[in-house]
């Protein structure tokens, strides 16, 4: 069990579930929708990518190092999911705006949790 969305009052953003679920639980006080998505379907980069709030892209590039920003005044989280079969990374959790260079493992999904505009560069 995981907890995908934890929000008060509107929300719009993408999330990655764990592989295996086999149901969703939801509790709102007002009208919502779902729509569930393939890996293939999510937006790829290979160098650099911009979003706004809650995002999951697919990384073309390889390894390295990137640059990520966050302009935001809540959680910041960067997850990656290699595709090589490694586990998953935690690259960064932290609360508020964020700024800084961290290992990359490419190519990978990447999970993003965000109240604000975030940016990946891939160096």
């Amino acid at each position: 069990m995981d907890l995908l969305v934890n929000e008060i009052g509107s929300y719009q953003g993408t999330v990655q579930e764990e592989e295996g679920a086999s149901f969703l639980e939801i509790t709102a006080g007002g009208s919502w929708r779902i729509e569930a998505n393939t890996v293939d379907q999510a937006p790829t980069f290979d160098e650099s990518a911009t979003g706004l709030g809650d995002s999951v892209v697919l990384v073309t590039g390889d390894s390295g190092i990137a640059d990520i920003t966050h302009a935001g005044d809540s959680n910041f989280a960067v997850l990656t999911y290699p595709l090589a079969g490694r586990r998953r990374d935690l690259l960064v959790n932290e609360i508020g705006n964020y700024a800084g260079s961290v290992r990359f493992p490419g190519p990978a999904l990447i999970e993003i949790t965000a109240n604000g505009d975030w940016t990946i560069s891939l160096q």
